[in-house]
């Protein structure tokens, strides 16, 4: 019985050691360039033309934001397996910072880095 209690703890534990090992996801610049369309963000919709907003990462670290017929540009960097963006809204106005998280593998979260309560996340365009 002491070996059935055994074994069966010695399961136990391994399986749950398993079930919350880490994964790591790296961002990587190759892993970034493409396409990325909206799939949801912290303040819902308000139009149907935001459901409509995608980035493209360039591989000369520029971006191109689109959404509801307004292009903003930027650039972007990856640093320290952390992928930055500077948006330029208006170069004589405003410019914004976001970091990004990778939650898939063909999934990010953008967080505006002044304010953790904006934030949207987006898929990776399948080609």
């Amino acid at each position: 019985m002491k070996k059935i209690s055994l074994l069966l703890l010695v399961f136990f534990v391994s399986t749950v050691f398993m079930s919350c090992e880490k994964t790591d996801l790296e961002i990587t610049e190759n892993l970034m360039v493409g396409k990325w369309i909206i799939k949801s963000r912290s303040f819902n919709f308000t139009t149907d033309c935001e459901k409509n907003e995608f980035i493209v990462f360039n591989e000369d670290s520029t971006l191109v934001r689109e959404q509801c017929n307004d292009t903003t540009y930027g650039t972007w960097y990856v640093e320290n397996e952390q992928l930055l963006l500077n948006l330029v809204i208006d170069t004589n106005y405003l410019s914004s910072e976001y970091k990004c998280e990778l939650i898939a593998e063909d999934q990010i979260k953008v967080e505006a880095t002044n304010n953790f309560l904006i934030w949207m996340k987006y898929a990776k365009e399948k080609k």
